[in-house]
């Protein structure tokens, strides 16, 4: 399982708070769609999570919007 979220840094990430973050999801799996709109989970922070997996956050996300970054 792994969703990677279009963002250069946790800080980044942080800043958006508040904000719809649904187009910034990047499903890597190759099991299915993973997130939702009503999320708990980790990501990977990385604009190419293909490549560059160096940072890791834990979110929530209620109807999209991102509530709490860990």
């Amino acid at each position: 399982m792994t969703l990677a979220i279009a963002f250069d840094t946790k800080k980044e990430l942080k800043q958006n708070i508040g904000h719809d973050i649904a187009s910034r999801i990047i499903e890597t799996s190759i099991f299915g769609r993973e997130y939702h709109s009503n999320f708990i989970g980790c990501v990977v922070v990385s604009k190419q999570p293909g490549k560059i997996r160096k940072s890791f956050a834990e979110i929530q996300v209620k109807n999209d919007i991102l509530l709490k970054v860990k």
